[in-house]
């Protein structure tokens, strides 16, 4: 069934970029009762009428059908081919079609139809394949992880607010990203890094590391198919492993996450510009001193045209469709779009 899940984000309800952990990576299930449209009888190509049939299957329904039992080069046989629509769609697909038909009529339309299904293919707008959208999840999943473990642990160690937690930035560093990329029902495995001011001490990072890893085994962060790794440090430890190569998955071009809000950065950064504001200077502290979340500095670069929040808050420019990037350390990237209608 996975097959013919449903990859359009438009399909899905209105909360689904706030709750991924909800959406299976390859999309939605269609519903028990499957509608389609009917073609018009009188769509001409040229001089023939290709769905001059009474009852003509619409082409969405066969390639449904077909996606769901065959796959590319079996043979399709329609034994009553009619408007010879399966026989079509099945060629689209890679199938190899056999159709037997008695009318004379339809059997000297089909390759008018034919043509007619090709063109009609090619005109379609890209609808959103499963791999894009499993990428957009995922990337999803791992960014509310990140916000959630925060809220989590503030309020397993009696805070009111993630804000009052003496985390400085949360590194969300993934490592492997997508659907079962680690093995069945783990979608994604991260490192999530919590900096702590350099006052810190060592009783207090040691506890919030205990707590840290404690929270990654229970709700909500355990329901969300993913593996995370989690390490406390102080600004000027990070600074140091990053610059004594014993912490090597960190690439230089990341995104900020401000205030909790997982669905969409605001601003990309690279780690020189992020340790020169850090290193002997307050100005990071200061800029997200009123947040109710620490901020999230990530190699994932989550963007999605939200259906229920504004996004007019986010000052830098936005593409207006739903997007995922990613960068490797050694300079590896990759970029899923999902492009609305």
């Amino acid at each position: 069934m996975d097959r013919i899940r449903e990859s359009d984000p438009d399909q899905f309800k209105k909360w689904w970029a706030d709750f991924p952990e909800r959406y299976h990576p390859l999309g939605k299930l269609p519903e028990n009762i499957w509608e389609f449209e009917p073609p018009t009888r009188g769509s001409f190509t040229g001089e023939v009428d290709v769905f001059d049939h009474p009852a003509a299957f619409p082409p969405e329904l066969i390639e449904q059908i077909l996606t769901l039992s065959t796959e590319s080069g079996d043979i399709v046989l329609d034994p009553f081919a009619g408007s010879g629509v399966v026989l079509g769609q099945s060629e689209l697909m890679d199938r190899r079609p056999i159709g037997v038909e008695l009318n004379k009529k339809y059997c000297d339309a089909y390759p008018a139809l034919r043509e007619y299904l090709e063109d009609q293919h090619e005109e379609q707008d890209q609808v959103a394949s499963q791999e894009d959208l499993a990428q957009i999840i995922c990337g999803l999943r791992q960014t509310k992880y990140a916000r959630e473990l925060l809220r989590t642990m503030a309020g397993e160690l009696g805070l009111s607010s993630p804000s009052q937690l003496d985390v400085h930035t949360a590194f969300l560093v993934s490592r492997e990203l997508g659907y079962q990329s680690v093995e069945n029902d783990v979608h994604g495995q991260i490192d999530l890094i919590l900096l702590v001011d350099d006052e810190t001490t060592a009783r207090q990072a040691l506890d919030y590391d205990e707590k840290a890893e404690e929270v990654t085994t229970i709700q909500p962060c355990s329901g969300f198919g993913i593996r995370a790794r989690t390490l406390v440090l102080t600004v000027e430890e990070f600074i140091n492993e990053i610059a004594n190569d014993t912490y090597t998955h960190l690439p230089e071009e990341l995104f900020i996450y401000e205030d909790g809000r997982h669905y969409v950065y605001s601003e990309d950064i690279s780690y020189d510009k992020w340790r020169k504001l850090n290193d002997g200077s307050d100005q990071w502290t200061e800029r997200y001193s009123d947040d109710k979340i620490p901020p999230i500095v990530s190699n994932i670069g989550v963007e999605i045209n939200h259906p229920k929040h504004s996004m007019e808050t986010v000052s830098r420019e936005l593409s207006g469709n739903h997007e995922m990037q990613l960068h490797k350390a050694g300079g590896g990237h990759r970029k899923h779009i999902i492009r609305r209608s």
